[in-house]
């Protein structure tokens, strides 16, 4: 049934011949410096459906005025192509600042839902200010703040990323026979763990999705281990990004697969790989993993605004703690990586 939206807007799915006008509304109405109004490899990357043989749709919904113009956008990453369990991130949310009547971006949030069509919408990065409300009172969903869990290289006396409150630390983990065996092709990947295996409280993401994200990045390289427990099994999977700078390097997990429970018995295993690598910390970024006893593995949980100072923000880079908020409708835990977090902001 049409409303008074339909007499003024069209709502639709994108396709390629709309990207460059997509990145002219980015530019115009986010920010002139925004990356995706610029990067055309990026942007494509990032919202195209290449993966699953689809070289036409783009994954953004549209609102347009009658003559094509557009005045809003939701951009968002499908984890695979079933219709049935979509599950989605939602990424970049626009609408026009002029020109369009009110609460045009609710109408647009829901027309993203009805052409979509997804089981499970999540993300996180929401912005608190603005969008972050509508997602909880109008649409009914789980709004929280991301958990950081790091753990410091003790070896290192003078920290040049972190600023750690060491009186505050805690250093004990338990020793496990669990080891991270580093994997480098997505074939080897396949073969030493099951990316199809289903788990309580994940997001389905297909393996098409993970060789595109982490094997096929136009810019980031990814670390990739294959979680082996005390039998040489493969149990889950870990990705990570190792980030350069101040001269030494920090490493960030940014998205897990398995059984989260598993993520408690690595302490050994990334406390062996932080000395080995000469990493100042590890870090790793969810949405909720309280049922997860990741002080086993030796994870301190980070308070934004306590005195340890586990910076976010590398691009450029900035000394700070912040308070990543999310949204979701589903009961799953959002990793780092999900939606369109870890991506460069400048090249």
């Amino acid at each position: 049934m049409s409303n008074k939206y339909d007499k003024l807007y069209d709502f639709r799915i994108a396709t390629v011949e709309d990207i460059d006008n997509i990145m002219k509304f980015i530019h115009d109405e986010w920010g002139e410096n925004h990356i995706l109004a610029h990067d055309k490899k990026l942007f494509t990357w990032q919202y195209g459906s290449s993966e699953y043989g689809d070289n036409t749709t783009i994954n953004v919904v549209l609102m347009t005025k009658k003559d094509g113009e557009i005045v809003g956008m939701i951009g968002f990453v499908p984890y695979s192509d079933n219709r049935e369990h979509l599950h989605i991130s939602t990424a970049i949310t626009k609408v026009s600042s002029r020109n369009v009547i009110p609460m045009s971006g609710i109408e647009l949030m829901k027309r993203q839902v009805s052409l979509v069509g997804e089981e499970a919408n999540f993300a996180s990065g929401t912005n608190p200010g603005t969008i972050l409300p509508f997602f909880e009172k109008v649409f009914k969903h789980k709004v929280g703040i991301m958990q950081q869990y790091f753990i410091l290289n003790e070896e290192i006396k003078d920290f040049k990323v972190a600023r750690p409150d060491l009186s505050d630390y805690k250093h004990t983990f338990i020793e496990t026979a669990y080891s991270l065996y580093e994997v480098n092709g997505f074939q080897e990947l396949s073969r030493r763990y099951d990316l199809n295996e289903m788990n309580k409280h994940m997001s389905i993401k297909s393996p098409e999705y993970v060789r595109k994200r982490f094997f096929e990045h136009p810019y980031y390289t990814y670390k990739k281990w294959v979680v082996m427990d005390e039998k040489g099994n493969g149990t889950g999977v870990i990705f990570g990004r190792e980030i350069e700078i101040e001269n030494t390097k920090i490493l960030r997990f940014v998205d897990y697969r398995g059984e989260l429970s598993h993520l408690e018995k690595i302490g050994s295993a990334v406390h062996d790989l932080i000395r080995a690598e000469g990493y100042e910390y590890v870090d790793l970024m969810a949405s909720d993993l309280t049922e997860i006893k990741m002080d086993e593995a030796g994870f301190n949980l980070l308070d934004p605004d306590g005195k340890t100072i586990i910076p976010h923000y590398f691009e450029p880079f900035v000394q700070e703690n912040i308070k990543n908020y999310y949204q979701t409708n589903y009961d799953l835990v959002i990793f780092k990586a999900d939606g369109d977090q870890d991506r460069p902001n400048r090249i």
